[in-house]
């Protein structure tokens, strides 16, 4: 008997067939219906209107996108985003606050205006505004933050101080590879961090948790 999430995703699949869908994206449809019923709860696992195409989340880089991340045109898509997907945004500038198209207080202003919206800030919420990410962020539950494009910046202490700023659960292991290597980075955390190798593990996973691919 197919167990209740397996329903929802069936009838959500038969929703592409009976909809104005063009006819290979059908032909998709009824072959992983037919054939791969688990690439197709990949596909439909969220109850969205269009399905998710396993899509879990999208990246978002103000600086080299060419937007600001206060722009309103962006506000349809975050109000329609909310509870679905997860928004990785690059954070923060070498660029003065005033001209900036990201910072920590955007950022904060975006939880603030979206509060079921899940957000991954990277490096630590503000890039080369390290400081600025400790006076704004910290205090959202939706927001998650990671360690990418930090460790070789910053000093033990002022790392320290921004672990110290989020939940252990909300904290994610990020390289930003291929500019820095995934091993240098995670000896630069073990070895700048004080944290127990216990709390480094729940960093490496909580990714998997938040994505709904790990255990």
């Amino acid at each position: 008997m197919a167990s209740e999430l397996e329903q929802q995703v069936l009838k959500k699949a038969q929703s592409w067939l009976d909809g104005h869908y063009d006819e290979e994206t059908k032909k998709q449809v009824k072959y992983l219906i037919d054939n791969d019923k688990k690439e197709l709860t990949e596909s439909f696992y969220k109850d969205l209107e269009f399905g998710t195409g396993g899509l879990r989340g999208i990246k978002l880089h103000p600086d080299f996108q060419g937007f600001a991340l206060n722009d309103r045109r962006l506000l349809p898509i975050f109000e329609s985003a909310q509870d679905d997907f997860v928004f990785e945004i690059h954070i923060g500038s070498d660029d003065p606050l005033d001209k900036a198209p990201s910072s920590p207080f955007m950022l904060a202003d975006l939880m603030r205006s979206f509060p079921r919206l899940r957000v991954i800030g990277a490096h630590f919420g503000g890039y080369q505004m390290w400081d600025y990410s400790l006076e704004a962020l910290g205090d959202f539950e939706n927001l998650w933050i990671d360690t990418s494009s930090t460790t070789p910046y910053v000093t033990p202490s002022l790392l320290q101080r921004l672990l110290a700023r989020h939940s252990p659960d909300r904290l994610l292991f990020g390289t930003d590879w291929p500019l820095y290597d995934p091993a240098h980075e995670l000896e630069r955390l073990r070895t700048m961090s004080g944290l127990s190798e216990d709390a480094i593990e729940r960093i490496l996973s909580n990714a998997g948790r938040l994505l709904g691919i790990g255990a």
